[in-house]
């Protein structure tokens, strides 16, 4: 080898470990910044399809209960709409026509969330549960702000940037029941997608939602409803006590008219129905745990028995669609009200997502919302807040929600004030220096712009659908 050749080889070697010393770097520095996003729980942003890396969600609602305390004090800022424009969001003509290709046609239901989990000292043995909720502590321990912490004291001062038009109610009254119900089926919802927890997992200071559901499936029927199940998380869930209590719920309620049931995806010539279930958080329990109940050939299965029912996991990030269809779970839905929170949250990710689930024989309900807001509660989250502008974020989740073909679309939600997410009729109020925010037109704007978003985009042009919202009388 002549010295000319050696200096090449140097060069070249040199060359190669500096390029291998940099990407080494980037891949710790990588390693690094994820392990940061698991401390903190974050959603990476993703709005394209394609597979991107491996994260670590945590629920919102299931944040940890740690923070330090530091001098500054940082109150929940009120955010504003103005000058904050819904970007309409577009589709890209290959994923358009592969979802065209295999769209059904399949007629949509529209459902709405509800939550049963308030009370109010009329009702509830002198308390305010949920109403007072308290000021959640911040799951990021490098933030060094502090921010408020206790509770809400009802009836003025409640955990929400909104103020219901029938002030801090109880879930349990009678009255108040038979107008959420007259509300929701005016606005052209089909079914309510009502949160429930056993019995015995209740929480021991508040009432059984479990005792709820006679009066509130007896209120759809009346309202020409239909009722389904968001089956909540608690303590030592698996998916036998999931099949548990999908026995108990069908064996209680199925007989009952409003009890809520259909056909599976790609199926609507088929003359059976089946009840169906939204499971929240659903991939806190295993893959393998799942297929236990969901497959046919699973120890303790459901398939093919009184208890078959069509089960809708909670999508996530981008690998949940290979997961739950591992699982065995029959569709999916995404919950989330605050775009680009998480991949299934983000709607320029629903046409890729509603083809996937075509392909392989999924139900695509994909989850629609007016806005969120939740830092009465969650001081330290204002990067979650998605402004309602007007409306215009609202509707241009039912506009993506009909362009990806959604075999059900849900919105979230009905009265989850907390979040900021509730379409029910708000008020002007306010107490010492704090004045809660207020819709732009009236107190039944949202259900107005349900109304029309149904009417424009799920509704068939022979079914007549009445313009007028139930007022308060």
């Amino acid at each position: 080898m002549n010295p000319s050749q050696f200096f090449k080889i140097c060069i070249v070697a040199g060359v190669v470990g500096t390029l291998l010393t940099g990407i080494s770097f980037m891949m710790s520095s990588n390693d690094n910044d994820q392990m940061k996003d698991r401390m903190k729980g974050v959603v990476k942003q993703f709005k394209v399809e394609k597979p991107p890396p491996e994260e670590t969600f945590e629920s919102p609602k299931d944040l940890p209960d740690q923070f330090e305390v530091v001098k500054e004090v940082i109150e929940p800022q009120k955010p504003t709409s103005e000058g904050q424009k819904a970007v309409p969001v577009t589709v890209k003509p290959e994923v358009f026509k592969a979802l065209q290709e295999v769209k059904s046609n399949r007629p949509p239901s529209v459902h709405i969330f509800y939550y049963p989990w308030y009370d109010s000292p009329k009702y509830d043995n002198g308390t305010w549960q949920h109403w007072n909720h308290e000021y959640l502590p911040n799951w990021d321990t490098h933030d060094k702000h502090v921010y408020p912490t206790g509770r809400h004291v009802p009836p003025d001062d409640i955990g929400a940037w909104f103020y219901p038009s029938l002030g801090p109610y109880s879930s349990r009254d009678p009255a108040i029941i038979d107008q959420h119900m007259k509300w929701i089926s005016s606005a052209g919802i089909d079914v309510v997608a009502v949160s429930w927890i056993a019995e015995k997992y209740a929480d021991p200071n508040s009432h059984s939602w479990d005792s709820l559901m006679p009066s509130l499936l007896d209120a759809a029927e009346k309202y020409k409803m239909k009722l389904v199940f968001h089956l909540e998380p608690y303590k030592g869930r698996s998916a036998l006590s999931v099949k548990d209590d999908i026995v108990y719920l069908i064996e209680k309620y199925g007989s009952h008219n409003a009890f809520y049931k259909t056909v599976p995806k790609n199926k609507t010539n088929v003359e059976k129905e089946y009840p169906l279930f939204y499971v929240y958080d659903s991939y806190l329990v295993k893959t393998d745990e799942w297929r236990e109940i969901t497959l046919k050939n699973g120890s303790h299965t459901i398939r093919d028995t009184p208890f078959d029912s069509l089960l809708l996991g909670l999508y996530v990030k981008y690998p949940d669609r290979f997961e739950l269809l591992k699982a065995g779970f029959d569709g999916l839905y995404t919950y989330f009200a605050a775009e680009e929170f998480s991949h299934g949250s983000t709607m320029a990710n629903w046409p890729g997502l509603s083809t996937f689930c075509a392909k392989n024989g999924l139900l695509f309900v994909p989850s629609v919302g007016p806005g969120y807001i939740d830092t009465r509660v969650r001081a330290w989250n204002n990067k979650t807040t998605r402004a309602r502008d007007k409306g215009e974020y609202y509707k241009e989740h039912f506009k993506m929600a009909h362009t990806a073909k959604a075999d059900i679309v849900s919105i979230t939600s009905f009265n989850e004030w907390h979040e900021g997410t509730q379409i029910e009729p708000a008020v002007a109020h306010s107490y010492g220096n704090f004045t809660y925010m207020e819709y732009d037109k009236n107190p039944e704007e949202y259900l107005e712009i349900t109304l029309k978003m149904v009417n424009e985009y799920f509704t068939p042009p022979n079914k007549n659908i009445p313009m007028q919202i139930a007022r308060v009388v």
